[in-house]
């Protein structure tokens, strides 16, 4: 058996899922206006001034999710998805997800998108499994705390994890991602597609002769 490590955002999808569902529940008024000009300043500081991932996710969380009703929220996923999926997924890293289907591969998403987004995706893409970042509720079922945020680090210790688990050796593990914060993750597979990379990634894919999508 070969095992298919996915990320998500910028990899299976040309966006982030979350920005994207985020602008969409700004324009329904579920977000306040100020928070608009929050997220972008903090997504640039992250893109473009070296913002790590951890430190992002628990200031988005603090700002925008928590003490929001999580019920709420949910409710307009399906929705979005309907609205939005289709048109954002990239055809090539779609080919080669189906491609593995087709060859009967073990096949994961690993993404640092909350685990509400990742969940109706991965089973839209009919995928074996899928770990992302996930969120504590209060007894009122309004967003608490942070409980793991699927970070470089997380996807490399999972994604050994389900190696052991399948008893899958390197030499049989494929990992497709946009992002050089995945290297540990890379670093566990034979084979190693970037797609869409990075400046660092693409410059450290072309030395090493990996594929390029």
């Amino acid at each position: 058996m070969q095992l298919s490590i996915f990320d998500l955002d910028r990899t299976l999808l040309k966006t982030n899922i979350s920005f994207k569902f985020y602008l969409y529940l700004y324009k329904k008024n579920f977000f306040n206006k100020k928070s608009i000009f929050e997220q972008v300043y903090f997504f640039i500081r992250f893109k473009y001034f070296n913002m790590p991932l951890k430190k992002l996710h628990e200031i988005v969380f603090k700002r925008s999710l928590k003490n929001k009703s999580y019920k709420d929220l949910i409710k307009n996923i399906d929705v979005f998805l309907d609205k939005y999926l289709d048109k954002l997924f990239y055809q090539p890293a779609i080919l080669k997800l189906q491609k593995a289907i087709f060859e009967k591969h073990y096949i994961a998403i690993f993404s640092s998108s909350p685990s509400f987004l990742v969940k109706p995706i991965a089973k839209i893409l009919k995928v074996d499994e899928y770990k992302a970042t996930e969120y504590l509720l209060d007894k009122e079922d309004k967003f608490d705390e942070i409980d793991l945020i699927m970070d470089g680090n997380e996807k490399a210790k999972q994604a050994t994890l389900l190696m052991n688990k399948l008893k899958i050796l390197k030499k049989d593990v494929i990992v497709y991602s946009d992002n050089i914060d995945d290297l540990k993750l890379f670093d566990l597979a034979a084979k190693k597609i970037a797609v869409r990379p990075c400046s660092k990634l693409s410059k450290l894919s072309k030395q090493n002769s990996w594929e390029i999508i």
